[in-house]
């Protein structure tokens, strides 16, 4: 089971997701990035094995995330995505951070399959 977590303080968004399984997808719906707004996502994998994956920006129906923008200080273009590694039994913190223009969608994080070994 996939358990989420979302607090919000002045300009920055804290997100946990909890991982149950290896190849498990999540998608955070709500996300808003740029003009002072910020991100930082916990993800915890609370299983016995390795978790893998990708994580992408996407805006409404699927669309690619129309700016620039950062997770963890590097440069990740529209369109980009930035990989999710994460051992048994722990937790990976990421900061997304956008450009002056403010956008808004959402966070989907695919684990790999074939990593439940």
């Amino acid at each position: 089971m996939t358990r989420i977590l979302f607090l919000r303080f002045p300009f920055v968004f804290w997100l946990l997701l909890q991982l149950a399984s290896p190849v498990e997808a999540i998608t955070y719906p709500q996300l808003a990035l740029g003009d002072g707004y910020e991100a930082v996502i916990l993800i915890n994998n609370q299983t016995e094995r390795e978790w893998q994956g990708t994580g992408q920006l996407l805006q409404r129906a699927g669309q690619p995330w129309a700016t620039a923008w950062k997770v963890d200080g590097a440069q990740a273009g529209a369109n980009a995505s930035f990989e999710i590694k994460l051992s048994s039994r722990s937790t990976a913190k990421l900061i997304l951070k956008g450009n002056s223009q403010l956008q808004v969608g959402h966070l989907s994080a695919l684990g790999v399959p074939g990593d439940e070994a």
